[in-house]
């Protein structure tokens, strides 16, 4: 493929991730716990944190430090303790210029992992600390990235896209559907 086509299917593909991740509007059925929702709201946060790993990945290439920053701090806002996340913030923070701001990420780093699992940083995020600390972390160079899923994955993105939105639109009436029975129910029972 040609530098430009692979662009064009590497910001295409992030769209449909974007898509995805705005369609995102909360945990499936936040006040139910049956066994069957714990587990399906599980799987889809899961598919959340995938899907912003991957625009956290593009954002990287393209040196969106702001969109970078956006999907990293969503990221721990469902799993504080996503050490990858906190290391890619770290380096963010520094590529940025703001130096202070990537050790403090390593803070909150080590307070997370210890908090939430009583481990201290992996090494990899320790010798990153190192190297930002000491100011000598390399500014990383980025050629052309290649797309972000292969052409039979991006399909079926675009598939799954495609049927989020179509879900999406369904609980809506759904949900305004049950707010008027509602209603009409409460109205009822006051007239009683």
């Amino acid at each position: 493929q040609s530098t430009g086509c692979q662009r064009q299917t590497a910001c295409q593909q992030a769209g449909c991730l974007e898509t995805a991740v705005e369609i995102y509007k909360g945990d499936l059925l936040s006040g139910c716990y049956q066994d069957w929702c714990l587990f399906e709201r599980e799987r889809l946060q899961f598919l959340l944190l995938a899907c912003l790993d991957k625009l956290m990945e593009y954002c990287e290439k393209q040196q969106d430090f702001e969109g970078w920053f956006t999907y990293g701090e969503r990221v721990l806002r469902y799993d504080r303790a996503q050490e990858r996340t906190h290391s890619r913030l770290m380096r963010l923070y520094y590529l940025a210029g703001d130096r202070t701001g990537a050790l403090r990420q390593f803070e909150r780093c080590k307070s997370a992992l210890r908090e939430d699992l009583d481990v201290e940083p992996g090494e990899a995020t320790k010798q990153l600390y190192e190297l930002i600390r000491q100011d000598i972390l390399p500014q990383e160079q980025h050629g052309i990235e290649p797309p972000l899923f292969s052409s039979a994955e991006s399909a079926a993105l675009k598939t799954i896209c495609t049927r989020l939105d179509t879900f999406q639109k369904t609980l809506g009436r759904l949900h305004t559907h049950l707010q008027e029975d509602l209603q009409l129910l409460e109205r009822t029972m006051r007239r009683q």
